[in-house]
């Protein structure tokens, strides 16, 4: 069974395991701040992305295999490596020989014309 830890981008900055608690579905507290908000891509105060168990990979990640780029999301019930130009291009995320870029906050150049 895998652990379940999560981070969250909030204002510029990431915050891990240790400094992030879910308080039901709309609320994350970070320390001792509480921040209400929704949880989806469109609109939010804050991105929570949840550990996929593989390495340090979590959702959101850049992660290059093979020379190739890929985002990692949950989508149909799984960790899946997506093609960030095209979505349908994805295939579940297995234990490959997987590098970490950075992820699709701090670094979305990584994916510009790749």
């Amino acid at each position: 069974m895998r652990e379940i830890k999560y981070r969250v981008f909030y204002e510029g900055r990431m915050y891990y395991s240790d400094d992030v608690s879910i308080t039901d579905f709309l609320s994350v507290r970070l320390g001792d701040s509480l921040l209400a908000g929704f949880i989806n891509r469109f609109y939010c105060l804050y991105h929570l992305m949840e550990y996929t168990g593989l390495e340090e990979i979590y959702e959101g990640d850049i992660i290059k295999r093979n020379d190739f780029y890929f985002v990692v999301e949950f989508i149909d019930g799984c960790f899946q490596e997506v093609n960030p130009h095209n979505s349908k291009d994805r295939c579940p995320l297995y234990l490959h020989d997987y590098t970490i870029q950075g992820n699709i906050y701090e670094h979305a150049d990584l994916l510009e014309g790749k």
